[in-house]
């Protein structure tokens, strides 16, 4: 048991007909009985000779079909959760590495019959310290010291590669991936985040700041959708010192007047001095 990503069964074409003939009837009907839908739908198809076939729906991520997809989202998940809340998805897109994820379940004896609990797992550290490897744990449990089976579906190995085979092998050079994945994320997250912020304080923004950010905004989304990890930066830093710009605005434009030399006026106490990413950071906050 497991899963893999990309399927190769899942062309564009395929992908196509189980959104017009599944995905979207289903979205319009539950609109129209007055329950829109928002969150995670997932559709659990088979290909057969006669087409696509809807098995079932989930309100949930599956798994281990989440996983693989998870090892291989180049975009971080968080502001892609938060379009689905705002019902901004038409304006989000995900991106995504090309590699190959692999997952398969390590089961209990017996299972899905009858299979016993509490064998002990061995190895758990030794294998974290694989290049490409991620370990999921499904049904353990620490006991004594020691982690334990206290299910049928007990760990989920995952690893990633330019093949299957490779991602079999667990050769996949992980680490400098993975501070991509970080930087890109962190890129990706930052940019959701001026924009609602752009959203949120409206005219408190002077224009000629706003189409600053909008264009860096532009340019931090450009150059995540290529592949040049130094772009992705250059480009996430310019947004970051244009967003603390933006919030220094908007603090004079909303705080009290001082004097001449930055005091309070007569009779007030000293404000305690704002924090540049409070504006951003406060407004993220809040869409969480």
């Amino acid at each position: 048991m497991g899963a893999y990503s990309p399927a190769p069964v899942m062309t564009d074409a395929m992908n196509a007909r189980v959104m017009n003939e599944m995905v979207m009837p289903t979205l319009r009907a539950l609109k129209a009985m007055g329950t829109p839908y928002k969150g995670v739908l997932y559709a659990g198809v088979m290909i057969t000779k006669d087409g696509p076939k809807l098995v079932e729906y989930n309100a949930r991520f599956g798994d281990p079909e989440c996983q693989v997809l998870m090892i291989r989202m180049m975009s971080d998940i968080v502001p892609a959760l938060l379009a689905a809340v705002d019902g901004e998805l038409k304006h989000f897109d995900l991106r995504w590495y090309p590699e190959v994820a692999l997952t398969v379940i390590m089961a209990t004896k017996g299972y899905p019959g009858d299979y016993g609990k509490g064998s002990r797992i061995e190895g758990l550290e030794d294998a974290a310290k694989v290049e490409g490897v991620e370990i999921f744990h499904a049904g353990t449990k620490r006991a004594d010291g020691h982690i334990v089976a206290n299910g049928g579906r007990v760990l989920n190995i995952c690893a990633s590669g330019k093949t299957v085979k490779e991602a079999q092998a667990h050769e996949s050079e992980d680490k400098a991936r993975r501070e991509e994945i970080e930087s890109r994320n962190k890129a990706d997250t930052l940019a959701w985040q001026v924009e609602k912020s752009l959203k949120d304080l409206g005219e408190k923004i002077p224009a000629e700041t706003k189409t600053d950010l909008e264009a860096k905004i532009k340019a931090v989304r450009d150059a995540l959708a290529g592949t040049d990890a130094e772009k992705v930066k250059t480009a996430a830093d310019e947004l970051m010192a244009a967003s603390h710009k933006m919030a220094e605005e908007a603090y004079k434009a909303s705080g009290a007047t001082a004097g001449a030399d930055g005091a309070a006026p007569a009779g007030e106490a000293p404000k305690a001095e704002a924090k540049k990413d409070d504006v951003v950071d406060a407004e993220f906050e809040e869409q969480k």
